[in-house]
């Protein structure tokens, strides 16, 4: 699982010039935002216990919980509102749980 961005992909990314950037977020959207995210290594280790292959979806004792097509779209269009909404998706998500 890859955690965090290769430094070669940072450079390449920085080195680009202002129109080179706009040019390529035609196509990636706002995917060059996600070089920034921190990733939660401890949270997706215990998440990942919970994971259910056969039925694609989180399961705790009886109760299934799988992101919507919704969130999952928002957090590709958002990427960068993703970022900022994260403690509170990862507070919910806890209590949820709980």
């Amino acid at each position: 699982m890859v955690t965090e961005t290769p430094n070669l992909l940072r450079v390449w990314w920085y080195n680009l010039n202002a129109y080179q950037k706009r040019e390529l977020s035609i196509h990636l959207g706002h995917l060059p935002s996600i070089m920034n995210l921190e990733v939660w290594h401890e949270f997706i280790e215990v998440v990942t216990r919970f994971w259910d292959d056969e039925r694609m979806v989180f399961r705790f004792g009886d109760v299934e919980m799988t992101p919507t097509v919704e969130e999952i779209r928002d957090c590709l269009d958002n990427v960068g509102m993703c970022q900022k909404r994260k403690n509170i998706q990862i507070i919910t998500f806890c209590y949820r749980i709980s």
